[in-house]
C-alpha cells in the first residue's frame, strides 16, 4: 500500500529545493559585470552602492555592476563584503569574498551569516556595520539591534530600545530601525519614526539615550570628526518637497533641494570635500522597484551633479575602503558622543538602562542575566 505524502512535507521539500537553487545561483554569481553607465567628470572618489538591482561600483571610470545580489546594507573588510539581502521569506546577511571586487572575475561565493524571517518587505534587514570580529545589524523585523560574530554568524547580543507603556521591548517592525554605527565605546543608531518624529539613539556606559528629530523618516547616522551626517529622507512634516542630506541637524544646500527636489534620500559617503548621496524612486509599492534611481554629487556642501544609476532603490553607500568618510569619530567616550547629540538634537527624550532593553538570541525579552549576551563593550 502506497501512502500519500502529506502536503506539509511536500511544501517543506519544495522550500528546501528552492533555497538550494537560490544558494547555487548566489555562489556562482560573478563580479565585474561591466560598465553600465558613465559618471560625471567631477567625481573623484570610488564607492560601492547597494540597491534592489544589485551592488555597483561607482567612480571616475563609470558605474559598474559588481553583483546582481539585491542588497540593502553593505559593509566591507579587507577580506569580506557583507550584504543584507533577501532569500525566500527570510532577510539574510550574506558574506562574500572581497577579492571578487578586484577585477578577477571570481565569484563572491556568497554564504549566509545571519537570517531572520521577514515582517513584510519593509521589515528586511537595513544597515549593517563591522566592529572588529563582530557585525552589528539593524534588525528591522525585530525592531532591535543585533550583534553577531562576523565570521561564524554566532549570536552575541542584542537590544530593543523602544518599549510599550508597560516597559516591555517592542519586538516587531514598529519604529522601523534602520541605521547603526558602532565605535569602540559607544554605538549610534537611528529609527524611522517615534510617533511623528524620528529617533537617534546612543548606547554606551550601560545606558541608552533616545533623541527626537523633528521629521519622521530618517536614514543613516555617521560620525566623522565632530560632524554628524544623516539623511532626512523626505522632510516629512516640513512642508518642503523631497529629502535632503543633513550635517549636524541642518539641511545641506537647502535652497537647491527646495528648488530641485530629490525624491527619497538615503545613503551617504565621501572623500574630502566630495560627498555622494543616494536618491531613490518614490512610487506605489508595485512600481517602486522600476526605473532608475539617482546619485547626487556634492562638493563643498553644494550640489554639482545628479546622475542616474540602474537601480530604482539606492539603499546604502560606502567608500571602496569600507568607510563612509576618512575622518574617524572625534568623540572618544560615551559622554563625548552624548554632548555631540545634545548639541544637535537637544536633551534626550528618554534615558534607559541597557540591561532593561537587552533581548535574547531568539529576539525575545530576557529575564535572566545569563541570557543577555555579550554587550560588555557598551556596559
Amino acid at each position: 500500500m502506497i501512502l500519500a505524502t502529506p502536503i506539509s512535507v511536500l511544501r517543506a521539500m519544495a522550500s528546501v529545493a528552492k533555497r538550494r537553487w537560490i544558494e547555487s545561483r548566489l555562489k556562482s554569481a560573478r563580479s565585474n559585470l561591466g560598465i553600465v553607465r558613465p559618471t560625471p567628470p567631477a567625481i573623484a572618489g570610488h564607492y560601492l552602492v547597494s540597491g534592489n538591482k544589485g551592488i555597483f561600483s561607482v567612480g571616475p571610470e563609470g558605474i559598474a555592476q559588481v553583483s546582481k545580489l539585491g542588497a540593502f546594507g553593505i559593509a566591507l573588510t579587507a577580506d569580506t563584503l557583507y550584504a543584507a539581502g533577501v532569500e525566500g521569506d527570510d532577510s539574510v546577511v550574506f558574506a562574500g569574498d572581497a577579492k571578487a571586487l578586484q577585477g578577477s572575475h571570481r565569484p563572491f561565493a556568497w554564504r549566509s551569516v545571519y537570517r531572520v524571517s521577514n515582517a513584510g518587505h519593509s521589515g528586511r534587514i537595513h544597515q549593517i556595520a563591522v566592529a572588529g570580529d563582530s557585525l552589528w545589524i539593524a534588525n528591522t523585523a525585530k525592531n532591535s539591534y543585533v550583534k553577531v560574530n562576523r565570521h561564524t554568524g554566532e549570536w552575541q547580543g542584542a537590544f530593543a530600545p523602544f518599549r510599550c507603556s508597560f516597559g516591555f521591548p517592542i519586538l516587531n517592525d514598529h519604529n522601523h530601525v534602520n541605521a547603526v554605527f558602532p565605535t569602540k565605546n559607544y554605538l549610534l543608531f537611528g529609527a524611522f519614526r517615534i510617533n511623528r518624529q524620528s529617533a537617534f539613539g546612543l548606547c554606551g556606559k550601560g545606558k541608552v539615550f533616545l533623541y527626537g528629530y523633528r521629521n519622521m523618516g530618517i536614514h543613516d547616522c555617521i560620525v566623522s570628526g565632530y560632524d554628524l551626517w544623516f539623511s532626512d529622507s523626505y522632510r516629512y512634516f516640513d512642508g518642503t518637497p523631497g529629502g535632503v542630506p543633513c550635517l549636524n541637524g541642518q539641511a545641506i544646500d537647502s535652497d537647491y533641494f527646495t528648488a530641485h527636489p530629490a525624491h527619497f534620500v538615503r545613503g551617504i559617503a565621501g572623500y574630502g570635500n566630495e560627498v555622494l548621496v543616494g536618491n531613490s524612486v518614490v512610487a506605489e509599492r508595485a512600481n517602486r522597484f522600476e526605473g532608475d534611481g539617482e546619485l547626487i554629487l556634492l562638493s563643498d556642501r553644494k550640489v554639482v551633479s545628479r546622475f542616474a544609476i540602474p537601480t530604482a532603490q539606492v539603499c546604502d553607500i560606502i567608500r571602496a575602503d569600507g568607510r563612509h568618510f576618512e575622518r574617524d569619530p572625534e568623540p572618544a567616550t560615551f559622554e563625548d558622543a552624548a554632548a555631540l547629540l545634545n548639541s544637535v538634537f537637544g536633551e534626550p527624550v528618554e534615558q534607559l538602562d541597557l540591561l532593561d532593553v537587552a533581548v535574547g538570541a531568539r529576539g525575545t525579552k530576557t529575564f535572566a542575566a545569563v541570557d543577555v549576551g555579550d554587550l560588555k563593550e557598551y556596559m
